[in-house]
């Protein structure tokens, strides 16, 4: 099973053209092995052609934009002899729509992270409001460390005609991009969570730009699965879900639920400092781990590293232990966690 993308120069089309031969196993709906064909870069994109047996297709195939997505499958049951196809770039100078901007969104912050409509960039939204009738079609990849899955959740959704699954939706691939029974396609009034079966997920938001209450905010966790065997525990980095998972320290008590079970933000409660407001765990659990002074800083909430230095020296004076931040201030905090 192979599957392939071609992506012609800006300003151009696709022209495929099948040649010399044409033989794929027949069988009914093209079921067993097939050569198929799609509209755009990715395996949910339209379909343009989806095919099998020994004849031609009777006539070439054109893409409406830079894309066509490529993908035969075969068995291995009964061998024929395949087929023989050329490609063409051709100019779209008679094209009746304007060639599409790219809308992909790569998210790669390692342990969790908040994305929605708001990350659409500029140029995408500006070409939206200048063809209302082109429907605006954005892909955001997740991916987390290698050993760990994705736990998303919707922070916000809402649709501008739900129940309208034609012209607006959201989609979840757990695994890739294309179409298979693990995608969750949600065009109602609510999205429920999703779990990932690998450290990569991808989001898809579809809608006419003329719906503009159309809109969602989600956020994901990377989650290590420990299992139930006797002795199996999470890291000292880790914060325990208490359901044989792990989420990074840093999450706990961050102001956001990261647990499936919520777990991780049970009994916290905000501090103050020199009129700073934060969070104790997150900055609390990096110091005990010798964490930079800079990533407690965004981790912890600071909005001023030198009334964090100034926090950590009054502690470590309550508790007897010196302190030494640098000229930098790229040193280690330690024992922050005492509160």
């Amino acid at each position: 099973m192979e599957s392939n993308e071609d992506l012609a120069p800006s300003q151009h089309v696709i022209t495929l053209d099948f040649r010399e031969y044409f033989e794929i196993e027949p069988s009914d709906n093209c079921q067993n092995d097939f050569l198929e064909i799609r509209d755009g870069p990715h395996g949910y994109n339209n379909q343009l052609a989806k095919l099998c047996g020994n004849t031609f297709p009777s006539r070439p195939i054109t893409s409406s934009d830079r894309h066509l997505w490529i993908h035969f499958q075969s068995d291995e049951n009964i061998e024929y002899r395949g087929f023989k196809a050329v490609f063409q770039f051709i100019s779209r100078r008679d094209a009746t729509t304007p060639e599409r901007i790219p809308c992909y969104i790569n998210l790669t912050d390692p342990y969790d992270g908040v994305f929605g409509k708001k990350d659409i960039p500029l140029e995408v939204n500006e070409s939206a409001i200048a063809y209302p009738k082109l429907h605006v079609d954005c892909l955001w990849s997740i991916t987390v460390p290698e050993g760990m899955t994705i736990y998303l959740q919707f922070m916000e959704f809402v649709l501008h005609k739900p129940n309208d699954c034609v012209n607006n939706f959201v989609q979840v691939f757990p695994n890739n991009t294309d179409i298979d029974p693990d995608v969750k396609t949600f065009c109602g009034s609510m999205a429920n969570t999703v779990t990932s079966k690998s450290n990569q997920m991808f989001v898809r938001l579809y809608y006419l730009p003329a719906e503009n209450k159309t809109t969602f905010q989600a956020n994901y966790t990377a989650f290590r699965t420990i299992g139930q065997e006797a002795g199996k525990t999470c890291e000292p980095s880790e914060f325990s879900c208490e359901d044989t998972t792990c989420i990074h320290g840093t999450l706990w008590c961050d102001g956001n639920f990261n647990c499936r079970s919520r777990y991780d933000e049970e009994g916290c409660k905000l501090l103050t400092w020199a009129t700073h407001y934060f969070r104790r765990s997150s900055a609390s659990l990096l110091a005990d781990t010798d964490g930079d002074i800079g990533v407690i800083k965004r981790h912890g909430g600071w909005t001023n590293i030198g009334r964090l230095k100034d926090y950590d020296d009054q502690v470590g004076k309550k508790i007897g232990r010196s302190t030494n931040h640098g000229s930098s201030g790229g040193s280690s905090l330690h024992a922050v966690g005492i509160l």
